[in-house]
């Protein structure tokens, strides 16, 4: 395996706002605590300590237990678990849907770079620990979003007619798409897919997702935790009964996104009045202020009936979009937050919830991205004389800078388009000087008499490539796997594409090799084999 790098700048695949996210977080600091930055671990530290109460992480090593009763645990989850009672401990965070299969690669090159990060932070800082977590966002509805995933030229599709909280989907119908998997792998026990494939399992799909993900990672110590927890719940209630007397985080949030337009900085979330939802078994539905009274759904309940109903039932409340990052920190010893650049740019409209709620804005960061490149691809792009770094052009550049490297007496304009651009300023300037009147005339005739030399310069290339055709259509094809659909290849290819073997740990480990969570270039891994 070879690893390289690209900065995000040179890539050109990120925006302005997203770069500064990644790499400059000092020009953000109006909308943050504080820019990540090692320097900057010690003070977070020392605040998160300074307001993380005994009584809360008592209830987090509860919510735990409740959690993982009944799962295996090898030596490094124990550990990791044990370690979550010492006010020394610290948690790195990152969180995602229920996809399906995990989804999109990025999603685990996320889950690494946290893991990776914990381990460097305890090098840097050994006085203390660092647990690498997963928050599941099983309280997301969004159905459409995670229920399919594409892999090895097939789109895998989990068909449910539930409705609600994905994670308290009856897994009804999950085994035909595990079935799928297991004849595209095949039967053999030493496919490590066919054991991810048994612990994906449970009576609703957020136990499934919970065993999944904890048997893929648990070699690396990561911990899972599911927000849809009683025990997390019960503690986060005087918040959210706060969020539904004073519905004090919507004004927060519009001030936020005032200000980020002010600056032309783009938001992500529009915030609602009350941002929570009502969850009962097959629905989730919005909490909505009506005068003096609440509406869910067809019902309308006064403020100590809903009160009276989170006391009795603290875990059918769930926060949305807005409050969920707020419900993550307040239950974890969190120092910082890893996400996708899209989720990082909602945190920067939050500051002020979480001044509200009193619970410490954690560090942000922007996970690790990469392009993995197998060995065939790998061949393909050597077999073009090109390399990687050529694909990050647009197709037609790639194609025509390929030519020119391959035929020398390709045709070459540029000579020609100067002359054509002498001539214009000649005509135009001799025109002017002499008959100003028919300046507009005659400007629309040279543009006639570009537009002809732009027709021939394209008759030229489409004959140009038909001499090349066979190895165009192998740059088309690279170009596709690299950038599916122009967007970067870990937001579409599923990880066990790079598995076909079945070797799960051999490609997790190569990812993790590959990752370096204290630089934002993306890294290029390549197969050598």
């Amino acid at each position: 395996m070879l690893v390289e790098s690209i900065s995000r700048t040179e890539s050109a695949c990120f925006s302005k706002q997203q770069i500064q996210l990644a790499e400059n977080q000092d020009q953000l600091v109006n909308f943050i605590n504080r820019p990540f930055d090692l320097g900057n671990i010690p003070a977070q530290m020392k605040d998160k300590k300074a307001a993380f109460t005994n009584e809360q992480r008592e209830i987090l090593v509860r919510g735990l237990e409740v959690q993982y009763h009944g799962i295996k645990l090898n030596d490094k989850v124990s550990k990791a678990l044990k370690s979550l009672s010492n006010e020394n401990t610290f948690t790195v965070c990152t969180g995602h849907q229920l996809s399906l299969l995990t989804g999109p690669i990025y999603f685990i090159y996320k889950i690494l770079h946290v893991i990776k990060l914990c381990e460097e932070l305890k090098v840097s800082f050994p006085n203390a620990d660092f647990v690498p977590v997963f928050w599941m966002a099983s309280e997301d509805h969004d159905f459409d979003e995670v229920k399919e995933t594409a892999l090895f030229n097939q789109v895998l599709r989990w068909d449910s007619t539930h409705n609600g909280a994905v994670g308290r989907f009856s897994t009804s119908g999950l085994q035909d798409v595990k079935n799928n998997l297991k004849s595209i792998f095949g039967n053999s026990r030493s496919n490590e897919v066919l054991d991810l494939l048994d612990a994906y399992a449970g009576p609703r799909y957020g136990q499934a997702f919970f065993r999944f993900i904890h048997t893929l990672f648990s070699d690396f110590g990561l911990v899972v935790v599911d927000g849809d927890n009683v025990v997390f719940k019960a503690a986060f209630a005087p918040i959210i009964e706060k969020e539904l007397a004073e519905q004090f985080s919507f004004p927060s949030v519009q001030q936020a996104s005032h200000a980020l337009n002010e600056l032309g900085l783009k938001t992500q979330v529009n915030p609602r009045e009350i941002n929570l939802f009502y969850l009962s078994p097959n629905s989730r539905e919005r909490i909505q202020k009506k005068g003096e009274d609440y509406l869910i759904g067809e019902h309308t309940y006064t403020f100590a009936q809903l009160k009276n109903k989170l006391t009795e039932s603290p875990a059918d409340f769930s926060p949305n979009v807005i409050l969920r990052p707020v419900y993550q920190e307040f239950i974890l010893p969190n120092i910082c937050y890893v996400g996708g650049l899209g989720e990082l740019n909602y945190w920067l409209q939050l500051k002020g919830v979480f001044e509200k709620a009193n619970v410490v804005y954690p560090l942000i960061q922007a996970r690790s991205s990469l392009i993995y490149i197998d060995h065939a691809l790998a061949n393909k792009i050597a077999s073009l004389g090109l390399t990687w770094r050529d694909f990050f052009a647009d197709s037609h550049k790639i194609s025509k800078e390929f030519i020119k490297r391959q035929d020398s007496s390709a045709l070459d304009f540029s000579a020609i388009d100067g002359l054509f651009d002498s001539l214009k300023e000649q005509v135009s300037t001799l025109i002017s000087d002499h008959e100003a009147s028919l300046s507009s005339t005659v400007g629309a005739d040279l543009s006639k008499m570009q537009n002809v030399l732009q027709s021939i310069k394209d008759k030229s290339w489409r004959a140009e490539k038909l001499k090349h055709e066979k190895s165009i259509k192998v740059i088309d094809q690279v170009k596709e796997k690299l950038f599916p659909n122009g967007n970067m290849q870990e937001r579409s290819m599923n990880f066990f594409q790079i598995c076909p073997e079945g070797n799960v740990s051999e490609k997790l480990h190569d990812i993790y090799k590959a990752i370096n969570p204290t630089n934002s270039d993306i890294n290029i891994v390549i197969e050598t084999k």
